[in-house]
């Protein structure tokens, strides 16, 4: 498959951060109204507004960034079948017939007997209580981040499925705080041509390309797109 896209690499963090107002995984979920931390309206607003920094200091942000090389290191020796590709610099890559799609992920795959490209996402997620729980104990991946790996499908569109790797530490509280009682490392695959999967996939590209056109024509989205 001829691919449609194009890689962009930025000098600084600041510049990677700064490149436009586009979407990304994250802005995904939201448009459908699936990210717990950022609306559809919210989102829709940004693109009018002057962009804040994020907040990157947060513990669980700051596990996760120590912890995703370390992840992928554990992946490559456990899964020999595929050939992993670090992420190289500030990185993104850009969907060439809608510029306003792009994806910054965590890896790329080759799966060795077939050449198939794929890619490679790790989360890593503290388990607070019994419902942070059954998001992940289902056997499927909690909806924002499912959103978000179908959103990398649509710009990386050469790239045939995704591999997850999930770091789930599951704390004991108490009057004392927090204990680490264990933890959990759980994989998740994804087939682009899955009927359900395609599906999706042209159901979260139409999403997009309304709520980008409304965000052309200054139009407020009505609501969230049912998942």
């Amino acid at each position: 498959m001829k691919k449609k896209y194009t890689r962009e690499v930025y000098k600084t963090k600041e510049d990677w951060l700064n490149h436009g107002r586009v979407i990304g995984g994250s802005s995904a979920s939201a448009i459908v109204g699936l990210n717990p931390w950022l609306t559809t309206l919210e989102l829709f607003n940004s693109f009018f507004q002057e962009r804040k920094p994020e907040n990157s200091n947060t513990p669980s942000k700051a596990f996760g960034t120590a912890m995703e090389p370390l992840i992928r290191k554990q992946y490559r020796l456990t899964h020999p079948q595929y050939k992993v590709r670090d992420p190289k610099g500030y990185e993104m890559y850009r969907s060439t017939d809608f510029w306003w799609q792009t994806a910054t992920v965590d890896g790329l795959l080759t799966e060795t007997a077939t050449k198939r490209k794929g890619i490679w996402e790790c989360k890593t997620h503290d388990i607070r209580n019994a419902y942070d729980a059954s998001e992940w104990e289902t056997g499927s991946i909690p909806k924002n981040y499912l959103i978000q790996v179908l959103h990398y499908l649509l710009v990386l569109n050469d790239c045939s499925f995704v591999e997850l790797t999930a770091w789930l530490n599951y704390y004991d509280f108490d009057d004392n705080g927090r204990s680490l009682r264990e933890t959990k490392v759980k994989y998740y695959h994804i087939e682009r041509y899955d009927r359900e999967v395609e599906v999706a996939l042209a159901w979260l590209q139409s999403a997009e390309t309304d709520f980008m056109e409304r965000v052309n024509m200054g139009v407020p989205p009505n609501g969230s797109i049912e998942f």
